[in-house]
């Protein structure tokens, strides 16, 4: 969202690496080495020495932590700290080495009780990105013909024959297999016994027992990944899973959905299997779930509760008992999927969410005569609202009056369909007298083109009744030339 109104919301796959872990723990409890005894730094309190090794990114550069890692054994863990805290698995030659590192290590904490003889690299990494970027330049360096998936335009080389094709799609199957085989399982095996890792953001993974027991037994609190169903024969791991933020995003596996018999998928079992070992611990929650063509999808169904949920977005069709379950007084921040009828008749008789303050509507296209009773039954605590996609002039200029009764909006969101926005809409606007943060917008909303001609000194004229107003944004917005 456009608004600073809306980045209250945590984000912690967007924030700056963590902090490095304290030296206690990437020491994993050893004694100092004999050359460290007389080092006044590594001998100052933990505390004061974890708060010195947050400060590193001020005081030392790159060059001056490898130097730092080469005066001993205790250094170079000090420098690995704040070189390795954040690790992207990308399968390039760097990252598949750092992997095998990774992999050894994870090799020797499980055959001697979570442990290795030497302070490890492992325990300095808090942060891990998992990407495929290398593996599609692969594939595209092992094709003769002329697609280049980076430049994505016809090149110089000659169009590949049959033979030429036969081979390619041979050494890509090849390259698929050793990567699903080996470096997958690998990967997440290392992963799965990293002592410190608290942000865990993975790529899509075919989700089966394996991968499951690799993610539930990580020590991220916070992880986002994308699942594959593929066997829908999973067993539920017997332990708690302390995640305090989960960002899903779940899809069926393409051969899978095209051969089930069923006419009706339902991937609920996946669903309750996750947030039941997370349930009691999770504070932000992000769900969505793509369908293929050719089958509904029955909602997802579950009875859980979250004692501990603030932040949750809802980005799929839900049963009325998991809206149940996740709509609690509690929850301080919504963004949920507005053009789901069954969502919207749900939240019409849910009324006042307690202690609800930031309400975003997303969905394409919510209908002109949805109902708006939401707002006014969530009056009193609402501080901030906006609309994540364009929407009709018809249906916002019905929504703007109920925000007027808002007691505290102080944010606002929006972004109207076609390529202006109309007079009774700025003219609605400048009745929202409390606003302090203002985010508009029109036309286009992707891509190069932008179709919304405006005069800011007359939308500022049209606005100025606002004078709380500390931010002011337009995006999308063109204007023509003199």
């Amino acid at each position: 969202m456009g608004s600073p109104a809306f980045r209250r919301f945590p984000d912690p796959f967007s924030n700056p690496a963590p902090t490095p872990a304290s030296f206690d723990y990437i020491n994993s409890g050893q004694d100092l080495a004999e050359s460290s005894e007389g080092s006044r730094l590594l001998n100052l309190p933990v505390e004061i020495l974890s708060k010195v090794i947050e400060n590193f990114d001020l005081i030392a550069d790159k060059e001056s932590l490898a130097c730092l890692a080469l005066v001993n054994r205790d250094c170079g863990q000090l420098a690995r700290s704040c070189q390795f805290r954040s690790v992207k698995l990308d399968f390039s030659s760097r990252a598949t080495s750092l992997a095998g590192v990774l992999f050894r290590e994870a090799v020797e904490r499980s055959r001697h009780k979570g442990r290795t003889r030497l302070p490890s690299l492992g325990a300095c990494v808090r942060h891990v990105r998992v990407s495929n970027m290398y593996f599609w330049r692969q594939v595209d360096a092992l094709k003769a013909g002329p697609f280049s998936r980076e430049d994505n335009h016809e090149d110089d080389r000659e169009p590949m024959t049959d033979l030429q094709l036969q081979q390619w799609r041979d050494n890509v199957s090849n390259l698929s297999q050793r990567n699903a085989d080996i470096y997958e399982p690998s990967m997440l095996f290392a992963i799965s016994t990293l002592p410190h890792l608290d942000i865990l953001d993975m790529n899509e993974l075919t989700v089966n027992q394996y991968v499951l027991d690799s993610l539930t037994g990580s020590a991220c609190r916070h992880l986002r990944v994308k699942l594959s169903i593929e066997d829908t024969g999973i067993r539920i791991p017997a332990l708690v899973w302390p995640l305090e933020t989960l960002n899903l995003d779940v899809s069926w596996n393409f051969t899978t959905w095209c051969h089930s018999k069923s006419s009706n998928m339902d991937a609920s079992f996946l669903w309750e299997i996750l947030l039941r070992m997370c349930s009691q611990s999770l504070q932000t929650l992000r769900m969505g779930h793509q369908a293929l063509y050719g089958k509904p999808m029955k909602p997802i169904s579950f009875t859980l509760k979250f004692p501990r949920l603030r932040f949750l977005e809802i980005a799929c069709d839900l049963h009325s008992s998991a809206l149940q379950s996740l709509l609690i007084n509690s929850l301080q921040a919504l963004f949920v999927d507005y053009s789901i009828p069954a969502t919207r008749n749900y939240l019409y008789g849910r009324g006042q969410i307690r202690d609800l303050s930031l309400l975003v509507w997303t969905g394409f296209e919510i209908p002109d005569d949805a109902s708006i009773r939401m707002l006014s039954n969530n009056h009193q605590r609402i501080t901030a609202f906006g609309t994540q996609y364009a929407q009709s002039a018809a249906f916002l200029d019905r929504v703007l009056p109920v925000l007027a009764d808002l007691d505290h909006l102080t944010g606002l969101s929006m972004v109207w369909d076609g390529t202006e926005i109309p007079e009774s809409s700025l003219h609605l606007l400048a009745f929202l007298v409390s606003l302090k943060h203002l985010h508009i917008s029109a036309g286009n909303q992707s891509g190069w083109r932008r179709n919304w001609e405006i005069s800011h000194g007359s939308l500022c004229s049209v606005l100025s009744p606002l004078e709380r107003l500390k931010s002011l944004l337009f995006t999308r917005d063109s204007y023509a030339r003199d």
